[in-house]
């Protein structure tokens, strides 16, 4: 009956202690991120911005608490702030270019595409675009072509291996389970359902996908 009442009492004190200090450690975020919010960058003259690449890509940025325990590569940005900073940058005159990190960034084509245009219009300032990197992804180095200079690192690398589709199809995965879809459609161009009804592309599936991927790469 003794050691019950002691390890209860262990595990209350446990518990206990453990709200302790997760209450100061919550009061600790909280004021990190109050500081942060409330404290303004004073941008000197002839000023350049760092647009630092790595990490995720988010259309919208959110408050994260716990960013601050998160190392670079795992933070999450977003695409709305980054296209806020670079139209701030192209106002600012203290602001005379943009240095461009390329790391290793979670992004697709669409974001990269937009990121890639506000920098277009940046440049339409008379502002200078110059980006570096130690490895260029096929990504990144899309988005780097934009700039007025591009650097590679000397014993860097640049991944360069085209655009593809990989379609799945289900067809004999369903055939096997005994499941038999029945499919209305219209128009020679409608390859929504084929993954079920079809072990390999059509024709005019192929011919789209083909128009489509061969766009994006021009």
């Amino acid at each position: 009956m003794k050691d019950f009442f002691k390890f209860t009492l262990a595990t209350i004190t446990g518990i206990i202690v453990s709200c302790v200090v997760l209450f100061f450690v919550s009061i600790l975020i909280l004021f990190s991120m109050l500081s942060s919010s409330e404290s303004e960058t004073q941008v000197r003259k002839n000023s350049v911005m760092m647009l630092d690449m790595r990490g995720m890509l988010s259309e919208r940025s959110q408050d994260n608490p716990f960013d601050m325990f998160l190392s670079e590569d795992e933070t999450t940005y977003g695409l709305d702030d980054i296209l806020s900073s670079i139209q701030k940058a192209k106002d600012n005159e203290n602001i005379k270019g943009i240095y461009l990190q390329a790391g290793s960034m979670g992004a697709g084509f669409a974001s990269i595409e937009e990121i890639r245009k506000a920098l277009a219009d940046f440049k339409t300032s008379g502002k200078f675009v110059v980006a570096y990197g130690d490895q260029y992804s096929q990504r990144l180095y899309y988005l780097a072509s934009v700039a007025d200079k591009v650097i590679l690192n000397p014993q860097g690398s640049i991944g360069w291996y085209g655009l593809a589709s990989t379609p799945v199809f289900y067809k004999d995965l369903l055939s096997k389970i005994g499941v038999e879809m029945q499919v209305f459609k219209v128009g020679t161009y409608k390859s929504a359902v084929e993954p079920f009804i079809s072990t390999e592309m059509s024709p005019a599936n192929r011919e789209q996908v083909t128009v489509f991927l061969d766009g994006i790469w021009r």
